[in-house]
């Protein structure tokens, strides 16, 4: 079979626009430079970066993404499992579970982050009991098991702030990922259903081997753009000291004075942050595309052999 060839894209109105954004970008910041006379120090933000004194050591600011990284992941973490576990009572059959699971999400999606934040943080992290005995045992630690747990949560004396931070993240960004869920679960055609009660399997079958397959490759773009949130998301658990980017932006302005030099480098950061998120998020979403084409080319195949 003759191969088609896919249309050339035209890449040069991509450029002009890339260049006329440049040149609006310099012409900004001119101005601006114009206007408000100002002394850039780029160098002075270096140590802040990176220590070589006494040992090379990473600086206050990759601590500090050091940290985002980790609270986004288990902010993440605890998204997913509570967003999955919010989605599929929003589809149960029980009225009372869809409903429970109803005023939950809408309650967390419509209070302001940074008043959650706060009620998370004063009244509900010291009503989790796991959180202080995990600390205890952090703390009485040694050896191999310490540092572990000082990778995977921070100093040990930043263990339990973490922790609650981490709860709360994942209660707000949950609340998004149940609603994601349920949408794709509710993409899925109701003849699917149909089609695995004729096949005599169960709900519970039918949703582990039909429907969720099918839905998970709807849920997994807005769930990818969840993601990239939960780590922008994240910069709001400074107000609580979370001694996360912008929190340790916020310590070291207040220190250098280098307003513009450190929030410049605490954007770039988090810019370069979400586009690797964005470009892992794209090679997933271009497995499952060619995993699913895949997949049509050989059910066609079958159908034309018989």
């Amino acid at each position: 079979m003759k191969k088609t060839r896919r249309p050339r894209r035209r890449l040069w109105p991509d450029f002009l626009i890339l260049l006329t954004l440049a040149a609006a970008g310099a012409g900004i910041a001119l101005r601006a430079q114009h206007q408000v006379p100002y002394d850039w120090d780029w160098k002075s933000l270096v140590p802040y970066l990176v220590r070589t004194e006494p040992a090379l050591a990473p600086g206050l600011l990759l601590q500090g993404v050091a940290q985002t990284l980790r609270l986004s992941c288990w902010g993440g973490l605890i998204a997913i499992v509570l967003g999955a576990v919010g989605g599929l009572c929003r589809v149960s059959h029980w009225p009372y579970l869809r409903a429970l699971s109803a005023c939950l999400i809408h309650g967390i999606r419509n209070i302001p982050p940074l008043v959650l934040v706060f009620l998370g943080y004063f009244f509900l992290a010291d009503q989790i009991p796991l959180l202080s005995h995990l600390h205890s045992a952090a703390r009485t630690a040694t050896g191999t098991i310490r540092g572990l747990l000082e990778f995977a949560f921070g100093p040990v004396s930043q263990m339990h702030a973490l922790w609650s931070a981490a709860c709360i993240l994942g209660l707000m960004e949950g609340a998004y990922v149940a609603e994601i869920v349920r949408t794709g679960i509710e993409s899925i055609p109701r003849g699917q259903w149909d089609a695995g009660s004729a096949l005599g399997l169960s709900q519970g079958q039918i949703l582990r081997h039909v429907v969720l397959p099918q839905a998970l490759r709807v849920m997994v773009p807005p769930l990818a753009g969840q993601g990239i949130s939960t780590v922008k998301d994240s910069a709001i658990m400074a107000v609580i000291s979370i001694q996360e980017l912008t929190f340790q932006g916020m310590q070291l302005m207040a220190t250098t004075y280098r307003t513009f030099e450190v929030w410049t480098a605490v954007a770039v950061i988090y810019f370069l942050l979400t586009t690797v998120l964005s470009s892992l998020a794209q090679m997933v979403e271009g497995r499952l595309a060619r995993g699913h084409a895949s997949m049509q080319n050989r059910l066609t195949a079958a159908e034309h052999s018989r």
